[in-house]
């Protein structure tokens, strides 16, 4: 397989979630010039400068895009979105950040550099512009009896300009804690509680202290 041949494989693999025309912006292309080098029939080879043009814009390492990866899609197998019908079109791509750095957002967002965050990640779902991304961890919010849950390793999309109401999904920050909680958002009477799924860990209660830090919208996971 020549540079040219593992440059189009590991490219066709970074589009399997994302439409063409999102990722012709992403190049700042013309679709016309982007099925060129992406399409099911490519006349112009991925080049050196493309090459990193693309790794830039997918945050991956310079030269990542020459070398074979592990989960590389074959040259005879474009995305589906050139063959039969597009699934949902990504809407934005939002950063993947630390559980602390969620407990900051407000002061992060403004400022934040590519070496700031682990990656972007693509959602499909109509988002603000602060929106962001967690990893599970732990299992406080894996449900035993079925869906919903959101076991360890789920990825999950937060916009903190949506509205938290009892039955959200929500990350809060409190009791002057760093880092963030993953939870449900729970009215009994008065008060308000953050409840997990896993019925071994116990229902806290929200503080005056307690600040929302993003909203449910998505939740993403491997199998």
């Amino acid at each position: 397989m020549t540079v040219e041949d593992t440059r189009l494989a590991n490219f066709r693999s970074l589009l399997k979630d994302i439409s063409p025309a999102k990722a012709a912006e992403l190049l700042g292309m013309e679709r016309s010039q982007f099925s060129q080098i992406a399409g099911r029939n490519p006349t112009r080879n991925i080049g050196k400068e493309m090459a990193r043009r693309i790794e830039l814009a997918w945050q991956k390492p310079k030269g990542w895009l020459d070398l074979p990866q592990i989960r590389q899609m074959s040259l005879a197998e474009p995305p589906a979105d050139y063959n039969v019908a597009s699934g949902p079109e990504v809407t934005v791509l939002v950063p993947l950040i630390s559980w602390v750095q969620a407990g900051q957002w407000n002061d992060l967002v403004d400022n934040l550099s590519p070496g700031d965050y682990y990656k972007r990640v693509p959602t499909t779902i109509r988002v603000g512009p602060r929106a962001y991304a967690l990893r599970v961890m732990g299992d406080s919010m894996t449900n035993p009896n079925g869906s919903p849950s959101f076991p360890e390793g789920t990825i999950i999309i937060l916009d903190p300009e949506r509205n938290a109401d009892s039955g959200s999904y929500v990350v809060v920050r409190q009791n002057s804690d760093t880092e963030c909680t993953f939870k449900q958002l729970v009215r009994d009477g008065g008060n308000f509680y953050l409840k997990p799924l896993n019925p071994r860990y116990p229902i806290l209660q929200m503080h005056n202290d307690a600040v929302v830090c993003g909203v449910l919208v998505q939740a993403v996971m491997d199998f």
